[in-house]
């Protein structure tokens, strides 16, 4: 069953030093990580309403996307910058409406657990440049980052 966190290490993506003065918490990593993902999100079939770029959301950056007919949000975002890789978490959350939120609670995201989740783990580990990948759930991922 999968969770709908991922983590992995990897250099591939960015994380060069930010510009003098530069808040990491107001400027995060992961921007490359996210557009990368979604663009091979993009390409798969069944995914659809992709956004057409990414967003900053605090700490992370984030985009849209609907696959067989729920909506879902993916995060990207650096864990922990060390030796010999930095380590990356994507977050996978489905968008809920109005009407689920009074069935379900008040949250607006749920963290998933379906098919979506394995597509991208797939895809990381398939990456070259990326290891270890995990998929935890966010009680796991809470312990241990």
């Amino acid at each position: 069953m999968s969770s709908g966190i991922i983590t992995f290490r990897s250099d591939r993506f960015d994380t060069s030093p930010l510009e003098d003065g530069l808040d990491p918490e107001q400027h995060p990593y992961g921007r490359d990580l996210a557009r990368y993902l979604l663009e091979r999100l993009r390409s798969l079939p069944g995914i659809t309403e992709v956004s057409s770029d990414v967003g900053q959301e605090h700490d992370q950056w984030d985009f849209d996307l609907t696959a067989s007919g729920k909506r879902y949000t993916v995060a990207a975002h650096i864990t922990a910058e060390d030796t010999p890789q930095t380590l990356w978490a994507v977050q996978i959350y489905e968008r809920v409406g109005f009407l689920q939120r009074l069935i379900r609670g008040q949250e607006a995201f749920y963290e998933v657990d379906d098919v979506l989740v394995g597509t991208v783990s797939s895809m990381l580990q398939e990456t070259e440049g990326v290891t270890e990948v995990q998929q935890l759930s966010s009680e796991q991922f809470r312990k241990v980052y």
